[in-house]
Order: structure tokens, then sequence, then C-alpha cells
């Protein structure tokens, strides 16, 4: 069968200032082996031909289809423009230019592929708009024409990753809270006088897992869209007392102490108190996590400009690197697949709360997760 390669590029190939058919047609006849690998990839996967200056000299329209944008986004483009990074800044230097570049994956495939002609990674960009990219990159270095290039391939993995992280969590948190409940219930078999206090923990252990549960739940209505808010009127530090009175068994604070400011603010805000419940359990469950033996984790709430705020310390210190892939999805210091709290914790705060989440991390002072709740008086 004979392809038309005239053709299939007017359809498949965005056109830039240099025309594409010249370049292709060149390619074709003098690199015959990148050639074949474009072709590839232009039938399934997104493709994005840069120059040595990492600007765009071909797409094709999977990318388009994949980014959402049109053709006249990505003419001579930069990698970082072209797929909408948050961290782009129009005012400096561009791409590269910010100190969250240095940990770009996508900078370092490309680089990679520069000096050793090829290279492959998994790329988590966060996108302007709150939009989470999680790309396989794939980049083949070549030279041309006395010109260096580089092809990337770039194939959409959220959807993969997203259900890994989804079941690895689940099946995590669901284990643990089963664990309490079978120890428990060993437990009972042993000192009558104490079999109360074990009935209690099983009783408390059991709603702790209704509730991971229902949390799994609420985590994909959410991504799906599905979620509705529902707003009431209550006070975060009933929410506060709460939580840490259910993570008092749980195996995520065994040798550690974990306590509330003295002082918290009774202010009312009207958000939803499930939604909010769980974002305040997965922020105390990580920071007891971060936390070493005999280290203590602090949840403060005190009243802000137009809302309130809640606050979780720890004394872990968050390497740099790290701090650049905080909110992002299925990054996890816990390991493959784990990437879920900080991610879910971003999205129910600020997509269906109308809040706002941040952090601040110190090598003197450990790290605070902050969570602001709109009042909405008025």
């Amino acid at each position: 069968m004979e392809l038309h390669i005239d053709s299939y590029l007017e359809q498949e190939i965005t056109p830039f200032p240099t025309d594409p058919k010249n370049f292709i047609g060149s390619l074709q006849q003098k690199r015959p082996e990148i050639w074949k690998n474009v072709l590839t990839s232009l039938i399934s996967d997104a493709i994005i031909i840069v120059d040595g200056n990492d600007q765009s000299v071909y797409t094709n329209n999977k990318l388009l289809e994949i980014l959402g944008i049109n053709d006249t986004a990505v003419h001579g483009a930069k990698t970082s423009d072209i797929l909408n990074c948050v961290h782009t800044d129009p005012m400096g230097g561009g791409c590269g230019s910010t100190e969250f570049c240095n940990d770009c994956e996508l900078r370092k495939t490309i680089q990679l592929a520069q000096n050793r002609g090829q290279s492959r990674r998994e790329c988590r960009i966060r996108a302007k708009g709150g939009r989470a990219l999680e790309l396989e990159v794939k980049a083949e270095h070549f030279e041309f024409d006395y010109e260096q290039f580089t092809i990337l391939t770039l194939r959409d993995i959220s959807s993969e990753k997203r259900r890994k992280a989804l079941e690895r969590t689940f099946f995590h948190d669901i284990l643990n809270t089963a664990g309490v409940i079978h120890s428990a219930s060993k437990l009972l078999n042993g000192d009558e006088s104490k079999n109360q206090t074990f009935m209690d923990m099983i009783t408390r252990s059991s709603l702790n897992l209704i509730e991971e549960i229902k949390s799994h739940r609420l985590l994909l209505q959410a991504e799906n869209g599905d979620l509705t808010p529902h707003m009431t009127l209550f006070s975060p530090k009933s929410k506060i007392v709460e939580v840490v009175k259910d993570l008092e068994y749980n195996p995520i604070s065994k040798g550690k102490t974990l306590i509330t400011d003295e002082f918290l603010s009774s202010a009312v805000v009207e958000s939803d108190p499930v939604i909010f419940g769980r974002v305040l359990l997965n922020l105390v469950k990580n920071a007891l996590e971060a936390s070493n033996h005999d280290e203590a984790v602090s949840v403060g709430c005190f009243d802000s400009a137009g809302g309130v705020t809640i606050s979780i310390h720890n004394p872990t210190y968050i390497p740099l690197d790290v701090q650049h892939q905080i909110f992002q999805r299925s990054y996890s210091t816990k390991g493959e697949g784990r990437g879920i709290g900080t991610y879910s914790v971003k999205l129910f705060v600020e997509e269906y709360l109308e809040g706002r989440v941040w952090f601040e991390s110190s090598v003197h002072t450990g790290t605070v997760f902050y969570v602001f709740l709109p009042t909405n008086e008025g």
C-alpha cells in the first residue's frame, strides 16, 4: 500500500514558517532512519520536533488534541509554552529561567537526549488553569543539515498513573484500619476488664474503615467532575478535635505526639464539612508520616481576613526539589503509585471549597501546611 506522505502531512503536521514538506522531504531522503521513527510516532502518539534552541519546528494533531489547543499556539514556541507550563515566566527569561526549571523532568529528558542520543522519562507538568499533565516522554536527538534537532514523543499516562495511585493508596489505608480492628478483636480474648476499651476501639476503627472507603469515592467524584459540595455553617475547630481523636489509635501515630494549639478559633465558616474533614485528615496523616519517633505534630486554627486559616505543623524539612513537586498528581515521597494526598487536598480546597492551600518549609522550623476557608459573610 502506497503512503501518500504529502497528503498525510497536510492533515497531521502543523505548518511553521519553515516549509514542512521541504523539511520532511529532505528528512526522508537524507535520514530515513529518523523519518521512520517520526512516521511511527505520527500514527499513534503526540510529537514535537524542536531545534537546538528548544523551539518547535513541527507538531502533529495528536498533540493538539491532548492539549486542547489550536495550531497557531505552537508556531515556533518552546515546549513549556506549548504545554502551558504554570512556571513559564513571559516577563522573565521564559522556559528554563525559574528555579522550578532545574527540576523539570521534560528539560532533563531533552538534555539527556542531546548528550546521549536518546532518553525516556515520565514527566509531570502543572499547566496553567490547574490542569496536571502526566506524560511518558521519549526523546531522540539527531543532526540534520548541520543543525541539531530533538524528536519528542509524548504519551498521555494520566489515567494509568491515577488508577495505580488510587489503588495503592486505597489498599494501604484500608489495610491499616483493618489491622487495628484485627488487633483489637484478638485482645478481646485477654483481660475481660479491658474488653470495653477494645470494643470501643473496634467500633471506632470500623467507622474509620467506612470513612476511608467514602474518602476514595469522594476523590473519584472530584476527579470526574461529579462532586457537588454541600455548603453549610460549621466550625473548623470541631473537625480538628474530631480528626485528632480519630487518629489517636492509628498506627501512624505510634511513638509520635499529635496535639492542637492552645487556642483554636471558634469562628464559623460556610463550607462542606465532609470535604474539609477529608482534607484535614489527609494533611494530618501526611504530617505524622513525615515525622520521626518522639516528634510532635500540631494543628492550629486562627482568624484571618475574610475567613479562617488552619495550620498543620511537623518538624521535618521538605527538600527544595521535592517542594517543587508538591500538589502534583502521582508525585509522592512514599513510593511509586502513592501520590494522591496533597494533590487531592488542592483539588478539594481550591476547586470545590473556594479556599486556598499552601505550605512553608524551613530547615530550622520544619513544615507548615495552611488551608484558608472563606467565611462568606454578607
